[in-house]
């Protein structure tokens, strides 16, 4: 229902969706169904109660933005495994595999924010611009899972019209979701079992 609030008028009801008339009122209620439901699952840690108050106020306060966030943290805390996103990633890492099946791979390898998808990028020859950039000391790997990238030998300075497949993948040690991490491991052990050859490159941020 908080969502239903951010889209506001641009929302267009269906027969199957029910809309009250007093919508804060509705996901105040909803939002103590939820901490009914917590007690009865006895999921009701210190941090789940501190966040389920701060829920509230935003909602109170109309912060639906901030509401959103911090429930998505509570979701994070009571379902410590996303299964679907599970099966999301396991099906993107199977095309990848299937994709270098049979073929010569450089797979890349770096913790998050060494420069593995830029350097990717570089050898696969697109335009690199300078912009500014913002950092952070939260590394996040922007990659969520394995990307192969056919590269012509030709393309890179070779002279043999035969190419070779480099492998982007997510980086090390960063902030990202276990079901990453998951179906990335099983993924690059498929990968790398069903290639002609595989060479590992480990990039390090210096």
């Amino acid at each position: 229902m908080i969502f239903m609030k951010l889209i506001g008028n641009a929302l267009v009801p269906t027969d199957n969706i029910v809309i009250p008339d007093e919508l804060e009122v509705a996901i105040e209620n909803e939002l103590e169904c939820l901490k009914e439901r917590l007690k009865v699952e006895e999921l009701e840690s210190e941090q789940i109660q501190n966040e389920m108050r701060t829920v509230l106020l935003d909602v109170k306060g109309k912060k639906w933005k901030s509401a959103i966030s911090t429930l998505e943290k509570i979701l994070k805390m009571i379902r410590p495994l996303n299964i679907q996103e599970l099966f999301r990633l396991a099906e993107k890492v199977d095309e990848a595999a299937e994709l270098m099946k049979g073929k010569d791979v450089i797979l890349l390898l770096e913790g998050t924010g060494a420069g593995k998808s830029t350097t990717i990028h570089f050898l696969g020859g697109s335009k690199l611009e300078e912009t500014k950039i913002t950092t952070t000391p939260f590394a996040r790997s922007e990659t969520r899972f394995i990307t192969p990238v056919t590269v012509n030998y030709k393309d890179v300075g070779g002279l043999t019209n035969n190419s070779f497949v480099l492998c982007d993948s997510p980086g090390f040690e960063d902030t990202s979701e276990p079901e990453v991490d998951i179906a990335n491991g099983f993924g690059i052990i498929k990968a790398i079992k069903g290639s002609k050859s595989a060479k590992p490159v480990i990039l390090i941020s210096y």
